[in-house]
C-alpha cells in the first residue's frame, strides 16, 4: 500500500491530510502487475500541531509519571532507521538494517 502525508506537522494553520491507499490481491484480482487488484483508498484530515502534542506528551511524563507515548527502545530505533536511510542515499544503493 501506500501513505502520503501533505503536511505532516500542521505548524502553519494548516489542515493536514493523510491518504491511505490499500491493495486487496485475493478479492477477485486477476492480474500479477496489480492492474486488476482492487483498492481501498482511506482519507483522513487532521490538524493537530505535532510539535505541542509531542511537548505536551513529554512534560506529562515527566511531571505526572503517565506512560511514555514513544519509548526510548521506538526512538533508538527510529535513529537507526534514519541513519540507514541516509547512507543508503549517500551511496545509492539499498542497505539492511541490522537488528
Amino acid at each position: 500500500g501506500v501513505v502520503k502525508l501533505s503536511v505532516p506537522y500542521c505548524n502553519h494553520n494548516r489542515e493536514g491530510l493523510v491518504e491511505i491507499i490499500t491493495e486487496k490481491p485475493n478479492a477477485g484480482g486477476k492480474s500479477s502487475f496489480g492492474d486488476e487488484i482492487p483498492t481501498q483508498r482511506i482519507i483522513k484530515k487532521f490538524n493537530q500541531n505535532a510539535y505541542d502534542e509531542e511537548v505536551d506528551s513529554f512534560s506529562k511524563t515527566i511531571l505526572y509519571d503517565n506512560p511514555q507515548v514513544i519509548t526510548l527502545e521506538d526512538s533508538k530505533k527510529n535513529i537507526q532507521a534514519l541513519t540507514t536511510i541516509l547512507k543508503s542515499a549517500k551511496l545509492g544503493k539499498l542497505i539492511s538494517i541490522k537488528q
